[in-house]
């Protein structure tokens, strides 16, 4: 079965790697951090708990992203995955990323987790498709 030309299976496993990797980074080793970095507190963060409902969407997106971008460029080797994920972390998500700290008010250690969370998923995510022959017949 296939999404956008690519095999479900891989997508789906990036899918739960890349949403695993940001619990364990947001919510199991810097949450404190994170609640005190984004100014946010348990009270506003449970007024909008409800959003978390909507967590799959992201690592999914990506995941299909990184999972197109793979099959267009024909990538089967792990250095060339690896260098397509840093690309789109760093030129795409990153770039995006930084409209909020240049014309808001965080603190750079925010933007900072935040840069090494995407990194992280990005490479996780192009790695798992290249393991698991995301565009293969």
């Amino acid at each position: 079965m296939k999404i956008l030309g690519l095999k479900i299976v891989p997508v789906l496993v990036a899918t739960v790697v890349v949403y695993a990797l940001g619990y364990l980074i947001y919510a199991a080793v810097f949450n404190e951090q994170w609640m005190t970095w984004s100014g946010t507190t348990e009270e506003d963060f449970n007024a909008y708990k409800w959003r978390m409902a909507l967590g799959w969407i992201m690592p999914l997106a990506l995941a299909l992203g990184i999972g197109h971008r793979l099959k267009q460029k024909q990538v089967t080797e792990m250095k060339t995955a690896l260098k397509v994920g840093v690309y789109i972390a760093l030129f795409l998500v990153l770039a995006g990323r930084l409209y909020a700290y240049v014309y808001g008010t965080e603190p750079w250690q925010l933007l900072a987790l935040d840069s090494f969370h995407t990194l992280l998923t990005c490479t996780s995510a192009a790695a798992v498709l290249t393991l698991m022959k995301i565009s293969e017949d």
